[in-house]
């Protein structure tokens, strides 16, 4: 184990490090959970590659020594040995469903037609439901999981 104190300046190096990947995922729409989720499979693969053999059988490490390294519960690090990367690219979309229902609302705001105006623009909506126009709890109903009218 190293020093707290360079355990705080390897953690300094990483989060600069960080940095420009954070950037490109913002750039590209990629949340922190879907990130989290990458990395979570990149992390298991690579323990996989890296932990030492076992001593006495030569076998790779196991599941539960995996899932103690790297923190990752042994049921994902078993999901993960065994799909490898669509399983990272599957949790990271349910994790961007489930995660992002702001995201799923403003992206709907912006272009599903119940919501903007004949010019494409989101609609001034009352916040309160009522009988005469849509409402912006229309539209949270509306984006809410399980719906007809809901992006997946």
């Amino acid at each position: 184990m190293k020093p707290a104190h360079k355990n705080y300046e390897i953690a300094r190096a990483l989060s600069a490090a960080f940095e420009p990947l954070v950037d490109v995922c913002l750039e590209l729409g990629i949340t922190s959970p879907e990130l989290e989720s990458l990395l979570r499979s990149a992390f298991v693969q690579r323990a996989f590659e890296k932990l030492p053999p076992h001593h006495r059988t030569g076998r790779p490490p196991t599941t539960n020594k995996v899932s103690v390294a790297t923190g990752v519960h042994r049921n994902e690090v078993s999901k993960i040995r065994t799909g490898g990367s669509a399983i990272a690219r599957e949790t990271m979309e349910t994790k961007g469903r489930l995660y992002s229902k702001s995201a799923r609302v403003l992206h709907g705001w912006s272009t599903d037609t119940r919501f903007t105006t004949s010019g494409g623009l989101p609609m001034d909506l009352p916040i309160e439901r009522n009988k005469q126009r849509r409402s912006f709890e229309d539209l949270v109903d509306s984006m809410r999981l399980g719906t007809s009218r809901a992006p997946c």
